[in-house]
């Protein structure tokens, strides 16, 4: 492998991890975007907390855009290429204009067999998100400690509004937002726990109902069971004022769709995508064959 095949290697790839760290780290709430949350709930104290995702996103892709580029510029010191050799001008046109037409026809073909992928994903979770079962909670309650058969359950426990975690996500809050724009996570608690235990089962509402409580309450709640899915904010907050959330965290969700999240952000990214390929590729499409008929005249 030649110098210059190297360092074009190391570049491509310093450009993808530049470009997709960000929003990995966004998605998942781990790496450079997690520690700069963190970071901004730890300077608002005691609450309210907003989390000012859109422009901490935008801090993360300007971090990791720099470090990228001064990543590349290092790569041109550690791999210096040897001065070329002097080429005809004509040898040099045509060597640029196959160049030029190489990388139109990858850049051409990626966007074909994308379009297809993201046209197939769509396709199959639109056919799979088809459905008319009706939904039956299961009866789930904390004393029993029994684990449930369905992840559709009535969830009977103890609710603690008192210790409930509250927190708004936007870019720039200038208002007091209204609760149903507030995230509030409520832990839930069978009659044995302890302070100091760890919290397995958190409460998801929409909107919190329970503020109106003070003191503890008995719940029997219908819902979702997600296991796994405390968000890294509301984790991070309830460890902040002492509240330890069990391994794995499960939250029941009042929104029985919720465990579809996911799928409608898949959905939507394929169709931002292929709004933004399509018309890029039937463009470069259409200017290659407006250059062979000129080519055949």
């Amino acid at each position: 492998m030649s110098r210059a095949t190297l360092r074009k290697i190391i570049y491509w790839i310093l450009a993808c991890v530049g470009a997709a760290y960000p929003f990995y780290s966004w998605i998942t709430y781990t790496g450079l975007f997690c520690w700069c949350a963190d970071l901004a709930f730890t300077l608002q104290g005691n609450g309210p907390y907003t989390l000012y995702d859109k422009a901490l996103l935008a801090l993360v892709c300007v971090i990791s855009w720099l470090t990228a580029l001064w990543l590349s510029g290092q790569v041109s010191r550690w791999l210096p290429l040897p001065a070329p050799a002097p080429v005809p001008a004509g040898e040099a046109t045509a060597a640029a204009v196959a160049a030029g037409d190489a990388m139109g026809k990858a850049v051409m073909r990626f966007l074909l067999i994308s379009c297809v992928v993201a046209i197939g994903v769509l396709a199959a979770m639109i056919y799979n998100g088809k459905s008319n079962a009706t939904v039956t909670f299961e009866p789930l309650n904390l004393a029993d400690g029994i684990a449930p058969r369905s992840p559709y359950v009535k969830l009977i426990g103890l609710a603690v509004p008192s210790m409930e975690i509250r927190y708004h996500t936007f870019w720039f809050s200038f208002y007091d937002p209204p609760d149903s724009e507030w995230d509030a996570y409520i832990p839930v608690l069978p009659p044995h726990w302890h302070p100091g235990d760890p919290v397995v089962y958190f409460l998801h509402p929409h909107p919190s109902v329970y503020l109106q409580h003070s003191q503890p309450v008995t719940i029997g709640q219908t819902g979702i069971l997600l296991r796994d899915s405390l968000p890294g904010p509301a984790a991070f907050l309830f460890k902040k004022h002492g509240i330890t959330p069990g391994t794995p965290p499960i939250v029941l969700d009042t929104d029985v769709e919720a465990d579809k999240g996911p799928q409608i952000g898949i959905l939507i990214g394929c169709a931002v995508y292929l709004f933004m390929a399509l018309p890029m590729f039937t463009l470069m499409m259409w200017s290659r064959w407006r250059e062979s008929r000129r080519s055949s005249e």
